[in-house]
């Protein structure tokens, strides 16, 4: 028997689950000595992958009057070696509207089910061009 635990609760679950066990077969008359049972916990304790990789920096040369501009980037993917999709939370959105001129760092985190986490990051540099000057 396989029994898949977190790091968070890998102890408590393992003590409740061989307290059921004993349990079951106190109720069932099957407390033999001779009953096999292995138990093997695994542990989760790999972080998530971002498997498209982070997204590149971005820097936009905007026009003299540009107050903000809507900036698109392609959102990485992410995979866990559990099989089960992870919880992904970035501080902006595609498509989100930035104020001309600044400087932003997007950052992405992806948690898994067992609480281990994987960070992206990358920046938006948004700057004015004016003008050739004439002297």
């Amino acid at each position: 028997m396989y029994v898949l635990l977190n790091r968070r609760t890998a102890t408590w679950n393992i003590y409740a689950l061989l307290l059921t066990i004993k349990y079951c077969f106190y109720r069932l008359s099957l407390c033999h000595t001779d009953v096999p049972y292995n138990f093997t916990s695994l542990v989760d304790d790999e972080p998530p992958v971002f498997t498209s990789g982070c997204p590149s920096d971005i820097a936009i040369d905007n026009n003299a009057t540009t107050t903000s501009v809507r900036v698109h980037w392609q959102r990485p993917t992410v995979a866990d070696n559990s099989g089960v999709e992870p919880t992904v939370t970035s501080t902006r959105q595609s498509g989100d509207i930035f104020v001309v001129p600044g400087s932003y760092e997007v950052r992405y985190v992806a948690e898994d089910a067992s609480g281990n986490q994987a960070t992206c990051s990358f920046r938006i540099t948004l700057k004015r061009k004016y003008g050739a000057s004439l002297f």
